[in-house]
């Protein structure tokens, strides 16, 4: 909370001395309009092939050409890319949202691409771009694109957290904190309920095709770790009085989970037995993952970043505030990269981590988003909710989007 506060600090400061200096500046000082900085008043082209090239239950690929700085010549400065559930022309263009993080212009005639996420499930959209020069010169606007999202995998969950593929039983196992249940998803949306447990936080794949469930309310403290055979039998493997959270398991066998309000991550040596404390992180914590050479990382809800365990207790391995609320934490071996949903807020979606530490946002949400699965054919799954008492769905960001 005292980190929160300080931020905010910051930022109002930031925005006191913008305000100010601004106003320091008298009217004559002040350029009348675009162009009057640097005597350019030729504006970028219109982009005419703005296009909806493919489309998630949350996002929608756009493509164009791109152009010049003035009209077809030169490197444009900026794009704004906007959308609507209706038509955007220039009447609606205000009201219209922009998307963040366009990509820089290319040189004319370049095509260019990007992904418009935040979006709901089964809805048509109108999509609209224009080019700005250096001067702040705006292109006229082009014809809309529009485009229509795919609709969620499954819907009507209470509070989605963990998910796993099944990849024994080609289906998604999602953890639904608020119903109790650990519920089977098959590619068609098609909805089972597979296990009750007391407030399933996290689920992940054991060997001999059994799957492991942490749990604990959100509404008390008690915790279990479970472990479901492919028969239905339930054996509880580790009991306390925290919420268990993350769970991981390693190439010899040993599962490791997180005690998420003490910052804990124990071992269990072959997945059974009395647990032992591997790391004391002793702040919150989500999802734990390992990486392709071993690597143990913690997604830390304190600070916003992930951690990395080293013998003396760890290390950050991407900076404090990076994310909003980092969750889920999943490794992807054929891309050798990290997944980390985001279950901020106002900072939701879906980041990919490289090994040496870079963070790219791939999937923006506004709202949290929580558990993260990934199937064999390299499609990735996500869990969201708005809040107490509102649906939460699953979705996919298929391959193609994934990246790299």
């Amino acid at each position: 909370m005292l980190l929160r506060v300080a931020r905010h600090g910051i930022l109002i400061a930031l925005i006191g001395s913008a305000l100010l200096f601004a106003g320091s500046c008298s009217e004559s000082d002040a350029p009348d309009g675009p162009g009057e900085i640097t005597g350019d008043v030729v504006p970028p082209a219109a982009i005419g092939d703005l296009s909806v090239t493919d489309s998630s239950a949350t996002s929608l690929a756009v493509a164009w050409t791109a152009v010049g700085d003035d009209s077809a010549a030169g490197l444009a400065a900026r794009y704004d890319l906007r959308y609507a559930t209706e038509p955007v022309t220039d009447a609606t263009w205000d009201g219209a949202s922009q998307v963040p993080e366009e990509p820089s212009p290319a040189a004319a005639g370049s095509p260019q691409e990007m992904r418009v996420g935040g979006l709901a499930p089964g809805m048509t959209y109108w999509l609209a771009i224009r080019a700005f020069d250096e001067a702040d010169n705006g292109s006229a606007l082009g014809p809309a694109a529009t485009g229509t999202t795919a609709e969620a995998l499954a819907a009507g969950f209470g509070r989605p957290l963990g998910l796993q593929w099944d990849a024994a039983e080609e289906r998604l196992l999602v953890c639904d904190n608020a119903a109790e249940q650990v519920y089977a998803v098959s590619r068609l949306g098609e909805v089972e309920p597979l296990l009750s447990a007391p407030g399933p936080v996290s689920v992940r794949s054991a060997a001999g095709g059994a799957f492991l469930v942490s749990t604990g309310r959100f509404s008390s403290p008690g915790g279990m770790l479970l472990r479901r055979d492919p028969g239905g039998g339930v054996d509880t493997l580790a009991a306390g009085d925290l919420q268990l959270g993350g769970i991981a398991v390693d190439e010899q066998g040993d599962v490791f989970y997180a005690q998420v309000l003490a910052g804990r991550v124990l071992r269990l040596a072959g997945g059974q037995g009395e647990p032992s404390l591997v790391w004391d992180v002793g702040q919150v914590i989500g999802g734990l993952a390992f990486d392709g050479d071993g690597e143990l990382y913690a997604a830390n809800l304190s600070t916003g970043s992930l951690l990395r365990y080293t013998p003396d207790g760890g290390e950050p391995f991407v900076p404090d505030g990076s994310f909003g609320a980092p969750l889920d934490l999943l490794y992807d071996p054929a891309r050798d990269v990290l997944f980390v949903s985001d279950a901020g807020a106002e900072s939701g979606g879906v980041f990919r981590v490289s090994l040496e530490g870079s963070v790219e946002r791939i999937e923006v949400l506004t709202g949290p988003v929580t558990g993260l699965g990934l199937d064999g054919e390299g499609n990735l799954y996500y869990s969201t909710f708005a809040g107490e008492g509102e649906s939460g769905a699953v979705g996919i960001i298929p391959a193609e989007f994934v990246g790299r």
